[in-house]
């Protein structure tokens, strides 16, 4: 009888519960199918006995499911960072994680797991698009200083001279970019010849959007005749950096 409650409640739930906190009804309703008698007593000590545990895997094996395990762990993040980009309530975030447990056959784990897994994908997915519009919008606050006069404005009802504003000033910008970067990376590789020593989540602090030593109001000298340095694209931030990887920098 036990085996029988355990089934067919597994089928319902997609887990395994205690047969003693099944309802009395539905353990009537599964007896009388049976055509036995419900006696209780039958059943005291069914949750606590060997013989649910080896109940356990026979009924895994008849409705092909397999165990909560790390593959599945893995899979449930996977589609709830995926889900999260489009969805916030973490009840939707479960449910998503529950439909791709039932689909690839896996058994369904605990309420608190569900809700752990579907509260650190949402943490990840806004953790990335909080960076990203950080990003964005040191970016357009970049392009707004070096756009200089007018308070900002494009007071012309033009579209093809504002066409051409916001072209020539993103032009600007990309060019002081370019030229801030390289300028960092010669000198990042300067101080690696002497001896200092620099990761990764310290280059990453570094932002290309410098603007101190930028004069945008001061006197300017044309030189047509002057011969710029040859750039190095390839330029490695440390002795014996593959160039793929300082480019990546660049």
């Amino acid at each position: 009888m036990g085996f029988l409650v355990l089934l067919k409640t597994f089928q319902r739930l997609g887990y395994f519960v205690f047969v003693s906190e099944v309802p009395t009804p539905i353990v009537r309703h599964i007896a009388r199918c049976l055509g036995t008698d419900h006696r209780p007593e039958r059943l005291l000590r069914y949750d606590e006995s060997g013989t649910r545990r080896r109940h356990i895997p026979v009924i895994r094996a008849f409705l092909n499911v397999q165990p909560f395990n790390s593959e599945a762990r893995a899979l449930v993040a996977a589609v709830v960072r995926e889900a999260a980009q489009t969805k916030d309530d973490l009840a939707d975030l479960m449910n998503v994680a529950i439909e791709v447990l039932v689909r690839n056959r896996f058994e369904l784990p605990g309420f608190t797991t569900l809700l752990k897994e579907a509260r650190r994908g949402r943490t990840e997915v806004n953790r990335v698009i909080q960076a990203a519009t950080n990003k964005s919008e040191a970016f357009n606050g970049f392009v707004q200083w070096l756009s200089f006069g007018g308070e900002r404005l494009i007071a012309e009802n033009d579209r093809d001279r504002q066409r051409k504003l916001i072209k020539y000033n993103h032009l600007v910008a990309n060019c002081l970019i370019f030229h801030n970067v390289q300028a960092q990376t010669r000198i990042l590789r300067q101080l690696a010849e002497e001896g200092e020593e620099f990761d990764d989540a310290t280059l990453s602090r570094l932002s290309p959007y410098l603007t101190e030593h930028v004069n945008r109001f001061g006197k300017y000298t044309l030189d047509l005749d002057r011969n710029s340095p040859a750039l190095n694209y390839t330029l490695d931030l440390r002795p014996g950096m593959e160039p793929a990887l300082a480019t990546a920098f660049v």
